[in-house]
């Protein structure tokens, strides 16, 4: 088919269909006239969905179907919205604590967020450094002047046995969406990461790494410049949940780490650190079962 009319028709057609500019919900540029094609279209409408969800409980006294902020010790910047039984109680208060928190896939996701402390930014050099300067001044989606409601905030839209994740860590964006229940059949995770502060080359180098540790815990992982999208299916409610508690821990412990990724001593180090912590992971779990 390749070189006919059709497939040049198609090839034409699809430049109107697939493309997306819209990457950054909390630039200046995000908005509906910048839209080029459908899936501008669709992503801008999936965000302001999202933003009307979570802007009803701060509009109407927190009703009890209204998003709650998650308390973990102190208010964290995390919402979570219970589209159906993923509360274990109804909530008439700001907030909600895990105990109050019935949804199987977020539980298994932050106990990986939460499983190893995260050290810190890594050290950098100069060099990277520059290019993290460099990209934030060259880069409007970086540096944005206006302040946003949602710019670090982290939104779970959650069930029993689904969640949808919507994070934002630092200069990076990244979705979780899992079903874990006990129809094996129905299960999946699907994970996709994507941008950073540092040049174009360090984001692809990091994404690069992030796609090698999950395709070793058999994610399925596609790579396109900077933005990796992963999926797993069709695996029992346990092993699931361990994917998820995997996926946790490498959204805490993969951040910055695109300011190194010019240093092949540095790639090497977090390799075998992020590795380490990947098992320190499953055996915490493991003991606690």
């Amino acid at each position: 088919m390749a070189g006919s009319p059709v497939f040049r028709l198609l090839e034409n057609v699809l430049t109107h269909i697939a493309p997306l500019h819209l990457l950054d919900p909390d630039a200046p540029s995000f908005r509906a006239d910048a839209c080029q094609t459908l899936h501008d279209i669709t992503r801008f409408c999936h965000e302001q969905a999202v933003r009307e969800v979570f802007r009803f409980g701060r509009l109407h006294r927190f009703p009890k179907r209204s998003a709650k902020q998650l308390y973990f010790n102190v208010p964290m910047q995390w919402w979570v919205l219970d589209l159906d039984d993923g509360f274990n109680r109804e909530i008439d208060g700001k907030y909600v604590t895990l105990d109050d928190i019935g949804s199987v896939p977020l539980l298994a996701l932050w106990e990986g967020i939460v499983a190893v402390p995260w050290a810190g930014p890594p050290a950098f050099s100069g060099r990277g450094f520059a290019s993290v300067l460099f990209e934030a001044t060259a880069n409007p989606a970086l540096a944005t002047p206006f302040k946003r409601p949602y710019a670090n905030r982290n939104y779970f839209m959650i069930s029993s046995s689904f969640m949808n994740l919507q994070s934002r860590f630092g200069f990076h964006l990244c979705q979780v969406e899992a079903l874990v229940s006990g129809r094996r059949e129905e299960n999946y995770v699907s994970f996709t990461f994507k941008g950073g502060a540092a040049s174009l080359e360090r984001r692809i180098a990091r994404v690069a790494l992030l796609a090698e540790l999950l395709d070793e815990h058999g994610f399925q992982v596609r790579v396109t410049e900077d933005t990796a999208t992963a999926r797993l299916a069709g695996l029992e409610q346990d092993a699931m949940k361990d994917r998820l508690r995997l996926v946790g821990y490498l959204l805490m412990h993969t951040r910055q780490l695109d300011m190194v990724m010019d240093d092949p001593s540095a790639v090497a180090h977090y390799r075998s650190r992020i590795r380490e912590g990947l098992a320190a992971v499953r055996r915490a779990a493991g003991s606690r079962a």
